[in-house]
Order: C-alpha cells, then sequence, then structure tokens
C-alpha cells in the first residue's frame, strides 16, 4: 500500500494589517547592523541640517520684522533713503568669496527690508581696504577747502547735481565693516586718511639703465638654416604660454599695485590735526565674521554648518542696529588731551568708559585672529608689519569723534510681542 504524500504547509498568513489593506504578504525584517549605523547617522544630521535651516530663516525673519517698518516711511521729492558704505575684505589666506556669501546671506536681507541704501568696497589685496577708506577722506578734506599744489580736484557728477537741486539723504548715514581683518584695515586708512597728507609723496626716481657688457655690443651673428627654420615654425606651447604671459601683464597694468601707507602708526602723535577734521564722525557699525581654515579645524566648520542660526542672529542683530540707525560713543578722549592710545588694552579701556556692560572685545572681533592661518603671520615676519598681522593704534583725536551703532536694549523683545511670537 502506497504511503500519500504530507500535505503541503498551508501559507503563511501574513501581517493582518496588510491583509486588511489588500497588500501582499510582506516579510518584513530589520536591516543588518551596519545598515542601521548609517540609517541612524544620516538621519539624525539631516534631521540637525533641516532644524538648523529652518531655525535660520525664522531668526531673519524676526530681524527683518525688527526693521521693515522703516521701509514704509514716506519720502519727498528732493530726498533720498538713507545710505551706508560697506567694507568687505578678502579673509586671511581665503578669496573675497567667503566675505561676500556671508554679507549676501545674512546682512543684506536685513538692509533690504528696512530699504537701506548700501554701497559694497572690496578689498580683494592686502591693503586696499585701507587704501579706499583713505583715499574717500582725502577727497572729502579736498573737497572742503584743503588745496594741494598741481592736484585738482574732480567734481563728482551726480553728486554735484543733486547738491546743485537740493536732494538730500535723509537719517544719519555711516559705514559699516565686516570682519576683524577688515576693521584693522579701516582703522589704518582712517588715521591714513585724516592725518595724513593729501597725496602721496613724490616715488623715487627710476633706477639707470645698466650699462651695456661686452656681448651686447657685439653684433648680432647669422642665423643658421636649422635656426631660421625653427624661429619660422610656431610651437604651440611658447605660443599659448607666451599669449598667457601678455594676459598677465595687461592685467597687472589695468591693477596698479596698492600703494603703501605713508604714515606709520608711530607718526600719529606728531602729526598736525587739519581744520576740516569735523567734531564727530558718522557712526560705524562692526559685523563678526569667523572663518576658519584647514583640514584639522574640520569638527569646528562642521559644528558651524550645524550652527547657522546662531551666526544668522549674531549678524542679523548688528545689521538692526545700523537699519534703525541709532548710534552711542563707545570711543573716549583720553584723560590728557595730547595723549594718544597706542595699544590694544588702552583702546579697550577707552572703549569700556563710553559704554555699559563692558561687551568691547566683541564688537572688535579680536577672538576671529586665533582662527587665522599661522602662516599668515609667519609670512609677515621678514616682510615688516601690515594692516592685519599688527596692532590696532588709535589716536585720542580719532577715536573721540568715532560713533558706534548699538541696538537699544529691548527693541526685538517689543516687535516679538507686537507680531505675537512671544
Amino acid at each position: 500500500m502506497e504511503t500519500q504524500p504530507p500535505p503541503p504547509p498551508p501559507p503563511p498568513q501574513g501581517n493582518p494589517a496588510f491583509r486588511a489593506m489588500g497588500l501582499p504578504n510582506i516579510r518584513a525584517k530589520l536591516p543588518s547592523r551596519n545598515w542601521s549605523i548609517f540609517i541612524s547617522l544620516s538621519t539624525a544630521f539631516a534631521a540637525a541640517v533641516y532644524y538648523d535651516r529652518r531655525e535660520t530663516k525664522r531668526v531673519q525673519k524676526h530681524w527683518c520684522s525688527v526693521v521693515e517698518h522703516l521701509a514704509r516711511e514716506p519720502l519727498s521729492t528732493l530726498e533720498l533713503p538713507r545710505k551706508v558704505t560697506v567694507y568687505l575684505s578678502s579673509p586671511p589666506g581665503d578669496t573675497i568669496t567667503p566675505s561676500r556669501e556671508y554679507f549676501r546671506e545674512y546682512v543684506k536681507p536685513v538692509f533690504t527690508a528696512a530699504a537701506l541704501d548700501f554701497d559694497v568696497v572690496e578689498g580683494r589685496k592686502k591693503g586696499e581696504v585701507r587704501w579706499k577708506v583713505a583715499e574717500g577722506i582725502r577727497k572729502v578734506r579736498r573737497s572742503g577747502g584743503e588745496v594741494v599744489e598741481g592736484l585738482e580736484e574732480e567734481e563728482d557728477g551726480v553728486e554735484g547735481i543733486r547738491k546743485r537741486n537740493g536732494v538730500v539723504r535723509v537719517g544719519v548715514q555711516g559705514d559699516v565693516v565686516v570682519g576683524r581683518h577688515a576693521w584693522k584695515e579701516y582703522i589704518r586708512g582712517l588715521h591714513e586718511g585724516w592725518l595724513g597728507l593729501l597725496q602721496y609723496p613724490n616715488p623715487p626716481p627710476p633706477p639707470p639703465p645698466p650699462a651695456a657688457t661686452e656681448s651686447e655690443l657685439k653684433p648680432p651673428s647669422t642665423p643658421t638654416l636649422d635656426e631660421a627654420l625653427s624661429e619660422s615654425t610656431p610651437d604651440p606651447t611658447s605660443a599659448a604660454k607666451k599669449a598667457q604671459e601678455d594676459k598677465e601683464e595687461e592685467e597687472r597694468k589695468k591693477k596698479p599695485p596698492i600703494p603703501p601707507p605713508h604714515i606709520l602708526p608711530s607718526a600719529y602723535n606728531t602729526s598736525p590735526t587739519p581744520r576740516t577734521l569735523p567734531e564727530t564722525f558718522e557712526p560705524v557699525g562692526f559685523i563678526p565674521h569667523a572663518h576658519i581654515l584647514g583640514f584639522l579645524s574640520t569638527p569646528i566648520r562642521l559644528y558651524r554648518f550645524l550652527n547657522h542660526r546662531k551666526t544668522a542672529d549674531v549678524a542679523g542683530r548688528e545689521a538692526a542696529a545700523i537699519a534703525l540707525g541709532i548710534y552711542s560713543r563707545p570711543f573716549n578722549l583720553a584723560p590728557e588731551p595730547g595723549s594718544t592710545m597706542t595699544t590694544n588694552e588702552d583702546v579697550r579701556r577707552g572703549l569700556e568708559a563710553g559704554t555699559k556692560g563692558g561687551e568691547i572685545d566683541y564688537a572688535c572681533g579680536r577672538e576671529e585672529e586665533a582662527e587665522w592661518p599661522k602662516r599668515i603671520w609667519k609670512e609677515e615676519e621678514g616682510a615688516g608689519a601690515v594692516e592685519i598681522t599688527e596692532e590696532i593704534v588709535v589716536d585720542a583725536r580719532i577715536a573721540g569723534r568715532m560713533k558706534r551703532f548699538v541696538l537699544p536694549e529691548g527693541v526685538d523683545a517689543v516687535v516679538a510681542i507686537e507680531k505675537g511670537e512671544v
């Protein structure tokens, strides 16, 4: 008698929830250990980035709401909106691109919300910001009546037309400096423009041409047939190299080198006070710009990549203070009229005398110097001091006339209550 084979086992019933939804039998299983680690880390990183970007937008929207009422203020036909000058400089060891992106992402939205007009002055080379600041001040001095022999000042066409027609800008103007590296050059340019000469000293005469050697006095020899053929046949490599050299030489002629400073910090106290020196300067706003390079700094850079909201809050607060146009007098004159502030410590004490709370190191951004590449300091050891590596020297006549944009306490809280954010 033949035995019947056992009946096949019944098909697995599967998940009853899937059966209720009409889905096929799905055998779900947990991923492996390695996949679980990868998915967990990827999800956590993506969530951190999403949260930071969302909070960054919220912070930017908050600071834009603090100043957006300024854009709705009416102007007459002969009035122009407020205008500030923004100074950007290449961070040490890098190009101008990080400073541009920083300004465009964190500062410009607040200025746009407040309908604040601005001019951007860039410094791609060392000393360019210093030279542009000093040159602008020298132009103001010449327009104020200081005359230089052999130098005629050309009147700005647009500004001249506006002045003749009575067109004025409303509110206080001022300057905006982004980053410690630009701040150092700005201070140097401020002193050079007001305490220095109205024009650079005459350059030294060019050296005489060297005497011709005996080999140069010999008549040129007749080239052989092979040399003539080689010269007549152009080499593509040499032709491309020559074209590149010609292009670089043309660009070098278009962009002249930055003139060196003609007054050193040690000569500030002996420089005469110009008669066009105003009682007070236009206020200045400083916006910190932390920038670090290097592979070993990857953890710091990753931390900042996940904390853009903190950067947006710091930059937005300073930008809102500039847009509101409220300023104070952080720099005070030294006790004696003839004394001069010559060190960072003296400047810090003078600043603390004119502000509440003593939060001055934050305003000057001195902590940014610790993140500059070390080669920046080593390169300048043998080449002499420059604007971004030497200590800041502030003369009492300049410091006593400086003002700084500040944000009154409680302004952001009042706006948040009005908007229903708290």
